[in-house]
């Protein structure tokens, strides 16, 4: 448990230095401090629920073995790639972490706001999931934070460039693109973007059977618990307080009109809870997305101090929940991060 708190601690300290002493360089010290969570991402061994699977995929790249995982293309190139190096599998899928690690540093570290929301927010819930865990998620949502970033900067080419990677890594990103895109980018480009989809359906290998894609997840999520009638209330609550953070701390100025998508999204994910796991999965796809919605719109926000002291506290129930699930043992069988034990601790 201390290994998967050290590194929080170290961050919140992180926090207190930049907040209170402007004259530090706030991008090198947030790095200094966010070292204990790199290495505890990528020295793992055998930890995370999904960390396996990605280990036999790049086994099986490396034998030319049929049993090779049918991910989204952009990753499965990825995954590729990386092989080529010629590294174990566990140093191949520790690559991913690290190059999502990376993405996230280059885009929250740009300002002394940016990198208090990702402490306080992003790392106590997302971070040892997306990065330990859910790799094509964590990559995909991580490029799509990129993407959104270059379309708040009127970088219309880039954002849809980094849209079509992210889609590429993980198709549910799709859903947040179009959110997003409809009510900030401009007809030119929004049209640009309807072409380029249009031709990827039209001359795509074997669309037909990614379309299927969804329904395939849901199966698989249901099968792997059984959703209680609480099933996604924590979240829910966890998005719905953000929420109204947000609104009562930040300008008429803000996204309404994305915000009210966010959180009906949002509810009808909690709705899909209550019967299949993959509900769980699209109300945290829908708090990351709002978390980047504040990223962009925080410099609409009056009384910073408060704000943060408010998003610190629901980050602290976030990482509450985080531990929790963590340590929570499903019908008997032990978790996939307790005991943390380091890469050279287990047998390849």
């Amino acid at each position: 448990m201390f290994y998967y708190i050290f590194p929080y601690l170290c961050l919140l300290s992180c926090a207190f230095l930049i907040k209170f002493n402007k004259r530090l360089p706030t991008a090198l010290v947030f790095f200094i401090f966010l070292l204990p969570a790199i290495l505890l991402v990528v020295l793992r061994g055998n930890i995370g629920t999904d960390t396996m699977q990605y280990f036999k995929h790049f086994l099986a790249l490396r034998n030319e073995s049929s049993d090779v995982h049918d991910f989204e293309p952009g990753f499965s190139m990825l995954t590729v790639f990386i092989d080529l190096f010629g590294l174990s599998a566990r140093f191949n899928t520790a690559i991913v972490s690290a190059i999502t690690i990376f993405l996230l540093f280059k885009s929250y570290s740009t300002n002394r706001n940016n990198i208090l929301l990702f402490i306080y927010l992003l790392f106590p819930i997302f971070f040892y999931e997306m990065n330990m865990n859910i790799l094509r998620f964590g990559l995909s949502f991580t490029l799509l934070t990129i993407a959104i970033d270059n379309l708040y900067d009127k970088k219309n080419i880039k954002f849809i460039l980094f849209c079509f990677l992210a889609l590429s890594i993980q198709y549910s990103s799709f859903i947040i693109i179009i959110a997003f895109l409809i009510f900030k980018l401009s007809k030119k480009y929004l049209i640009a973007f309807a072409a380029i989809l249009v031709l990827i359906i039209a001359f795509g290998v074997n669309f037909s059977d990614k379309l299927l894609y969804f329904v395939d997840k849901q199966e698989a999520y249901k099968d792997l618990v059984s959703p209680s009638i609480t099933s996604g209330l924590f979240p829910l609550l966890l998005f719905i307080s953000l929420t109204i953070t947000f609104v009562i701390f930040s300008t008429k100025e803000r996204s309404n009109k994305i915000l009210i998508v966010l959180l009906v999204l949002e509810i009808a994910s909690f709705a899909l809870a209550k019967v299949s796991y993959a509900g769980l999965r699209f109300q945290m796809l829908f708090l990351f997305s709002l978390i980047i919605l504040i990223k962009q719109e925080n410099f609409l926000i009056e009384k910073v101090n408060v704000f943060f002291a408010c998003v610190f506290c629901i980050g602290l129930l976030g990482f509450f929940s985080t531990i929790k699930n963590i340590t929570t043992q499903v019908e008997s069988a032990e978790s996939s991060y307790i005991p943390y034990s380091f890469f050279w601790e287990e047998s390849e």
